[in-house]
């Protein structure tokens, strides 16, 4: 939840692309890299879950997604901003992934549609409150929001440190297989 307090980074994108004055193609080049970064960070996502654990995948996205964001925040050339843009969005959606296994893998069965309800309701009370300080701080500036933003996901990284359990792999169930000698010809 405390990543999503802060979670309005990337919806500010086309604001600073506006305050920057880039033209319209270099703006949807730019957020064409975001969405492009938020396809792949799903699967990036995934993977790094599977070879490094779910905690570590979700703590390596709340860095990623810091640091891409306050580098974003100050980036006033077409290429930086576009880079840093695409990789705070790649950042922000491994987060999906990890996040449920670790849920999953930490909560029994009994418990797990339950679990996933908890962390909705918390990631959304948590976007009401990023949304309610865009609209109060709003006059600061995009930049000003987004370093918010990248704090944050650097605050979320620490507590997730101290919080989030290491939990083993969910792994899919394995499927019986015939044995060759029962299946027909």
């Amino acid at each position: 939840a405390v990543n999503k307090c802060g979670s309005i980074g990337i919806s500010l994108i086309p604001i600073i692309l506006v305050e920057r004055q880039f033209s319209t193609a270099q703006s949807s080049m730019v957020l064409g890299l975001v969405r492009t970064g938020t396809l792949i960070g799903s699967f990036l996502g995934a993977s790094a879950a599977a070879r490094l654990g779910n905690r570590s995948g979700v703590l390596i996205s709340y860095v990623l997604t810091g640091a891409a964001l306050l580098v974003t925040s100050q980036s006033y050339q077409f290429l930086a901003l576009a880079f840093f843009a695409g990789l705070a969005a790649m950042g922000e959606s491994m987060t999906q992934g990890p996040m449920r296994l670790l849920i999953f893998g930490s909560v029994a069965q009994k418990d797990k549609q339950e679990a996933m309800g908890w962390f909705r309701t918390a990631s959304n009370a948590a976007q009401i409150v990023s949304f309610s300080v865009g609209s109060v701080f709003g006059g600061l500036g995009a930049a000003a929001l987004m370093i918010f933003d990248g704090v944050t996901s650097f605050v979320a990284a620490i507590v997730g440190v101290k919080v989030l359990p290491d939990t083993p792999e969910v792994k899919a169930p394995e499927r019986s297989v015939a044995p060759e000698s029962h299946i027909r010809k």
